[in-house]
């Protein structure tokens, strides 16, 4: 990763962090229940990607017009987001650092996440 693309997922990762704490902001002002702010919806990634699936998959048998209502919701939005826009393991990823008091770098990890075929990180 040359300089010019770490400056760029930097920037990514500020605006990815920006939007989501707006549509955190939105769902609480419409009062989402039992919603995790962006760094705990990181923090939890696995149990949050699975509620998104689970959710999902609740809408699979139903009318087109339920499907609409329940998607485009602040909820649905900010899950959505958070989803797609913080890959599989990031936080994950983060939070193993964590825990072994090592330094990480998010924009690496970011990096190789969304760049990598397959991608497992074990160790930075």
């Amino acid at each position: 990763m040359n300089n010019a693309s770490r400056k760029q997922i930097k920037t990514t990762l500020e605006l990815i962090s920006t939007q989501s704490n707006k549509l955190y902001q939105q769902c609480k002002a419409d009062n989402c229940p039992d919603i995790l702010d962006p760094l705990d919806w990181i923090n939890n990634q696995d149990k949050m990607r699975k509620a998104w699936e689970r959710y999902l998959s609740t809408f699979d048998n139903k009318p087109d017009i339920i499907r609409k209502l329940m998607l485009n919701n602040s909820f649905a939005i900010y899950m959505r987001y958070m989803y797609d826009n913080y890959p599989a393991n990031f936080g994950n990823t983060i939070t193993e650092h964590y825990k072994r008091g090592s330094m990480c770098d998010g924009v690496k990890i970011y990096y190789h996440l969304t760049h990598a075929k397959n991608a497992q990180i074990k160790s930075f």
